[in-house]
């Protein structure tokens, strides 16, 4: 019962991105809560970035860095080779985001080609474009 995303994508705050809580699912909704739940004390992550990050605002700051590495990895949406669990994004994915996993792929790709070198670093730029690409439907908790 584990994600990827983007995200890629992500206790669980007031908001998800802009999808309604019936727009994830139960099995969504489950994962989201518990890696928010292992990912803040693990990284030390303050609530205000987490909802900086879901309006759009992506602040160079390491630790957020860190806690959008966390929740990826904890939900196995990304393997421990750090590329991205498409298997674990198709299962999870909210059905209103119909082009969620190709674009996951496709920022992934981006993130790979910028010459960044750390894990925290490209999963930070695969959120960044996943937003860019599509604000209506980005996924952060």
């Amino acid at each position: 019962m584990k994600l990827t995303l983007l995200i890629a994508i992500i206790g669980i705050s007031s908001a998800y991105g802009y999808l309604a809580d019936e727009d994830y699912g139960a099995e969504f909704l489950a994962l989201a809560k518990l890696t928010h739940k292992k990912c803040v004390p693990i990284t030390g992550v303050t609530q205000e970035l987490i909802d900086a990050m879901k309006n759009g605002n992506f602040p160079d700051n390491e630790i957020l860095k860190r806690y959008t590495l966390c929740l990826w990895l904890v939900a196995e949406a990304m393997t421990t080779d750090f590329n991205i669990n498409t298997k674990m994004v198709e299962k999870s994915m909210p059905k209103k985001i119909v082009n969620g996993k190709e674009l996951l792929q496709s920022c992934g790709k981006q993130a790979q080609k910028s010459g960044l070198t750390t894990p925290h670093e490209t999963v930070y730029e695969v959120m960044k474009c996943f937003y860019k690409a599509d604000p209506e439907h980005f996924i952060m908790f």
